[in-house]
């Protein structure tokens, strides 16, 4: 029985890091031909801060723009 429960461990670990991405993946977002758009940002913030409202701006996924090389 002790057998079985260490082999079925050994399967779930295996699978379950099988499942993640590697950081290469992430490593490959980053230099794609994107950059952020620091201008439209810019643009964003001050309309928040011009606003009549009490507007706050938090950029999870900030705007990008094709880089020109």
């Amino acid at each position: 029985m002790k057998r079985l429960t260490f082999i079925a461990s050994v399967l779930l670990l295996v699978v379950g890091c099988a499942g993640t991405q590697s950081g290469s993946n992430m490593t490959m977002a980053s230099n794609s031909n994107y950059e952020i758009d620091k201008e439209r940002m810019y643009l964003i913030e001050q309309a928040a801060r011009n606003s009549d409202k009490n507007v706050r701006v938090i950029w999870v996924n900030p705007p990008r723009k094709k880089s020109k090389n």
